[in-house]
């Protein structure tokens, strides 16, 4: 495409004289889990306890950035912020308010990057810390709202970008000859997709009573 119309929030790369990439960065994925892993005390099975609750059940909202944020923000001064603890609130609670607000990251940022281009062909995960978690994997679909494959191939971003460079220097003719190795398909569960609205409105809330405006920075007094 000779121009396209990239929406505030998110990058582009142009690969080829026909071919580019759009995308965003989060600060805040794997460090989040591993992060609420590290500080609290969680039960051996948490994970396979979540997977039988709903979503938003702890009744908790949380904004997850520990490291700042880049997409959709690009904000280094933000901080994460749980609130509606209460005495009954456990570490199995924030494990799960965790993975689903980071989950809500990916779905504003899958938002931007269907804006003017319609939904995707296909929702491919990767990553160690995303793949080594059937219940993230389960958040992700439901927020996205779309089925989502698993990539198995071991540093994909490394392998596709070595495919492009083959085949920009003729040693690759088709990208689609390179075999990939995918997992199986998570799809939503359609009785989730109320809550994550729910959640996704809690969020936005949060962020504007803390925050306001999503690209001001703070001033720091």
């Amino acid at each position: 495409a000779a121009a396209l119309t990239i929406s505030k929030g998110i990058w582009c790369h142009r690969l080829t004289r026909d071919r580019f990439l759009l995308g965003g960065s989060l600060s805040n994925g794997g460090d989040v889990f591993r992060w609420v892993e590290k500080t609290f005390r969680l039960p051996e099975d948490a994970e396979a306890q979540i997977a039988t609750r709903a979503p938003g059940a702890h009744g908790l909202t949380m904004l997850p950035y520990l490291a700042g944020e880049r997409s959709p923000y690009w904000r280094p001064d933000l901080r994460a912020a749980i609130t509606g603890m209460t005495l009954s609130t456990t570490p199995l609670d924030v494990l799960q308010v965790a993975l689903e607000s980071v989950s809500l990251r990916f779905r504003q940022i899958y938002d931007l990057l269907t804006e003017g281009f319609g939904p995707p062909a296909q929702v491919v995960a990767s990553g160690g810390a995303l793949l080594s978690s059937p219940v993230w994997v389960q958040m992700m679909a439901d927020a996205l709202d779309r089925p989502i494959v698993d990539c198995l191939e071991p540093e994909a971003s490394s392998k596709g970008a070595a495919m492009i460079a083959a085949e920009q220097i003729g040693l690759l003719a088709d990208l689609d000859s390179v075999p990939v190795a995918f997992g199986e398909t998570v799809s939503p569960n359609a009785s989730h997709q109320e809550f994550y609205a729910q959640l996704m409105q809690r969020d936005r809330n949060l962020f504007d009573a803390l925050y306001g405006s999503p690209h001001a920075p703070l001033v720091n007094h």
